[in-house]
């Protein structure tokens, strides 16, 4: 089963609620959907196993 989860609901001047970002997780994959520049602070407060810094995805 595939689980779609909201990263982000805001618009491209919005502090608390980010960029629309959006990730698709099945099956151990993820797939991000219109991950936009403030899409690292998302995965950031989501706490994600996804690191931009260290390259680790």
């Amino acid at each position: 089963m595939a689980v779609l989860t909201m990263l982000g609901v805001g618009h491209s001047e919005a502090m608390d609620h980010w960029n629309n970002n959006a990730m698709i997780e099945s099956g151990g994959r993820r797939l991000l959907i219109d991950a936009g520049y403030t899409i690292k602070f998302a995965l950031r407060d989501r706490g994600s196993l996804f690191w931009f810094g260290a390259h680790r995805l």
